[in-house]
């Protein structure tokens, strides 16, 4: 087994270089092959667009991780957007979260929050189903007309799923694609002499609902099929939802 360490170095390249990896995950019944190709350029953690659809304009709010800012850079690409679809104003707004893996708990919640006027967005339960922490909605800046969808795959984990469950059970989003990953614990993480590290679960996320998000995921109200060889056909059903 190797350290967290040792495999980032394993990890590391230079620009076009590739990296064969052997993956198991845990619902395929063998390892498959991955090859990847390491590139310089990053991708914006969050990018926005108007799109066309059925003669109204949507917001398309790509998402790819929630890091410090995340949300706010979410707000202000909206905010542009609506600039830019003019007088007719939004048809509505999609999230897009495909292939997220989460990151900053809070960042989600603050996007919820955006479109969410009162009521839980996510509580945490450790030990015997005891309540640790609930984060709330604010009233204030809330959008509670534009109609919203966030569209997520199969890989779509943690922090993605917390908002995409949070905005499903207050009835604010359909969610659109596959079932998504299924990752909702809080864990400690403790480094001990030997240079390992302990990561310890001591609680898990639920929805507003109570929902259980850890190894269940969050069950799409409108499902794609094909949408890793189909990424616009997936776009174009979350359109057709708004």
């Amino acid at each position: 087994m190797l350290s967290r360490a040792e495999v980032d170095v394993l990890l590391l390249g230079g620009d076009g270089e590739t990296i064969d990896l052997t993956v198991q995950r845990r619902n395929d019944p063998g390892p498959t092959a991955q090859r990847l190709v390491l590139s310089g350029q990053s991708l914006p953690v969050v990018s926005g667009a108007l799109v066309e659809h059925a003669g109204r304009k949507f917001a398309h709010v790509r998402i790819r991780a929630f890091r410090a800012g995340v949300a706010d850079s979410v707000r202000n690409s909206l905010k542009e957007l609506r600039r830019s679809a003019g007088a007719a104003g939004l048809g509505g707004v999609v999230l897009d979260v495909r292939g997220n893996p989460g990151g900053d708990v809070g960042e989600a919640v603050l996007i919820a929050d955006t479109f969410v006027g009162e009521g839980v967005l996510v509580r945490t339960r450790g030990r015997g189903g005891q309540i640790l922490r609930e984060e709330r909605a604010t009233q204030a800046a809330t959008d509670d007309a534009t109609k919203v969808v966030v569209l997520q795959d199969h890989r779509s984990a943690s922090a993605s799923e917390l908002l995409a469950i949070a905005l499903q059970d207050h009835g604010r989003a359909k969610v659109v694609g596959e079932r998504s990953y299924g990752k909702g614990t809080v864990q400690d993480v403790i480094g001990l002499d030997d240079g390992s590290v302990l990561t310890l679960t001591i609680a898990r996320y639920f929805s507003p609902k109570d929902r259980l998000i850890d190894g269940l995921g969050v069950e799409p109200d409108v499902a794609v099929a094909d949408m890793a060889t189909q990424p616009e056909a997936a776009l174009r059903a979350a359109l057709t939802a708004l």
